[in-house]
């Protein structure tokens, strides 16, 4: 201890105390059995900073109070404090206490998170998600939704979705369920086999500025999986339709009795019957398909589409006037070599 010129006092009675020699510099002074004054180096105090050190354990049967505490608190017990918020609502820290909010919920029972809104850059789901999804208001998503895997339960929106340049990547579902269902651009993919129902209920637009079909038979819209088998022959964006055997046969549209009443479809592929036929919606085509008032290759753009009499399977907008011929019409153009394909189930005989 520093020299102070004091070192203290004590009243002595009965016994003979001493001190131990051993004693160091900052040593707390304690009784070591009956007759001893003695210290130990857990035990000290920094009179330099005034800090007691104790490296050892604190015991204390009564209150311990401090302004600060220190320390990881992992031999801390007993230790409680107040939650934020109400029943269910998960805590967080809302700035310095603890907090919750009626928009930030977990029910135990149900195994539910329920959260107001997200704002997410990427929403990912690194294995198979289950169960359902329900969205009640109004969710934007601006970026990549992926499921490596699959989704496989019920999603619901109960609000207005927009998928505003997204890639979405959705393998298998039950429904799609909503208020008001928006696909913007991007690219939006429903897996070429599903495993179950896709069902959109109430109100959906599909939005395309035609620059996203690019390339031959690239196309967007509503495709129609069914048959036993197609015809020979068939080949990629060609007008097909449906048969009395169940196949998928190539239209001519140069005499009845050869689909010019048929349900008719564009061909995605050489095997419609298994990967869909194009019902509606926007399509690239082969110019080897086309023809118009300027020759065959093209198509005159913003004009009706008609089946092509001279081409079988192929588009045409000039209006067929031969007799014996078919007129039928089977959407608009809407470039040289695209069209919206929205074929009228009605024909004329010429």
């Amino acid at each position: 201890m520093p020299n102070t010129g004091f070192l203290g006092w004590a009243y002595i009675s009965g016994s003979t105390i001493s001190f131990d020699s051993g004693v160091a510099d900052k040593q707390v002074l304690f009784m070591s059995g009956t007759s001893v004054v003695s210290g130990a180096s857990s035990f000290q105090f920094d009179y330099e900073a005034s800090a007691l050190v104790l490296t050892g354990n604190l015991t204390a049967s009564g209150h311990v109070s401090a302004s600060t505490y220190y320390g990881d608190g992992s031999n801390l017990s007993g230790i409680s404090a107040s939650p934020g918020g109400s029943n269910t609502q998960v805590q967080f820290n809302n700035g310095g206490a603890f907090g919750g909010d009626a928009g930030l919920t977990y029910n135990s029972t149900t195994n539910l998170l329920t959260v107001g809104s997200i704002d997410a850059g990427d929403i990912r789901c690194d294995g198979d998600f289950e169960g359902e999804v329900t969205f009640q208001d109004q969710v934007t998503f601006n970026n990549t939704i992926s499921a490596p895997s699959e989704i496989d339960g019920d999603i619901q929106f109960n609000g207005i979705i927009t998928f505003d340049e997204t890639e979405i990547n959705i393998q298998s579902f039950t429904e799609i369920e909503g208020d008001n269902i928006e696909f913007v651009g991007g690219d939006t993919t429903f897996s070429d086999v599903i495993s179950s129902n896709l069902t959109i209920n109430s109100s959906y637009r599909l939005k395309n500025n035609g620059s996203l079909v690019n390339t031959t038979s690239e196309h967007y819209g509503d495709l129609f999986v069914t048959g036993a088998t197609n015809s020979a022959g068939v080949a990629i964006d060609q007008l097909v339709y449906y048969n009395s055997s169940s196949e998928w046969t190539v239209l001519t549209a140069s005499t009845t009795g050869s689909g010019i009443d048929s349900l008719i479809g564009i061909a995605t592929s050489t095997s419609p019957h298994t990967l869909g036929v194009l019902t509606r919606g926007i399509i690239q085509l082969t110019t080897a398909r086309l023809s118009s008032s300027s020759g065959a290759g093209s198509l005159t753009v913003g004009a009706q589409v008609y089946a092509d009499p001279t081409n079988p399977g192929g588009y045409t907008t000039v209006k067929p006037t031969t007799a014996g011929h078919c007129v039928r019409v089977v959407g608009h153009s809407v470039a040289t070599t695209k069209i919206f394909f929205n074929p009228s189930p009605d024909f004329i005989e010429l």
